[in-house]
Formats: structure tokens, sequence, C-alpha cells
């Protein structure tokens, strides 16, 4: 796995060097601590980002658009459902 910064690791690598970088869903899913079946199931619910789609099977988001979800949900309980 190649780590934020293009270099060779097994864990997220939390130096950024911009915020247009593009990461896939593995390593959304280590940036948010949500699971990869929980990021799917938010996407199509609209409670979570619409991916940037490069091809068929290569989905991608931006990392500042990670960034403005977090910021609009920390501290809400908006998009945890009761039910």
């Amino acid at each position: 796995m190649l780590g934020i910064i293009g270099t060779p690791t097994n864990q997220w690598s939390p130096i950024v060097t911009n915020s247009k970088q593009l990461l896939r869903i593995a390593e959304v899913s280590d940036f948010t601590s949500l699971a990869k079946s929980t990021i799917n199931l938010w996407v199509a619910q609209g409670k979570f980002p619409k991916p940037i789609l490069l091809s068929p099977t290569i989905k991608v988001w931006r990392l500042q658009q990670l960034h403005e979800w977090i910021d609009a949900h920390s501290g809400s309980s908006a998009i945890v459902d009761a039910h």
C-alpha cells in the first residue's frame, strides 16, 4: 500500500502536502475511522460525500472534501439515525 505522500507504508500517513489530494476508499476508511461498507452505504444514502469516478472500478475522494464533511458533522448526531 502506498501512503498519502507516495511512499510504501502499512499505516496511514498524517503528512499532507496538498488539500486536493485524492484518496482511495481504504485511505478514506483509515482517515475517517469508518468501515468501507459504511462509507459505501452512507454515499448511497446521501450521508457522505460522493466519490469522483476515475474509471468504472476506481473511485476517489478529495481530502479537502473529507475535511469539510468532518467539520460539518463534528459534534453533531445528524448523520446517526435513531432507527
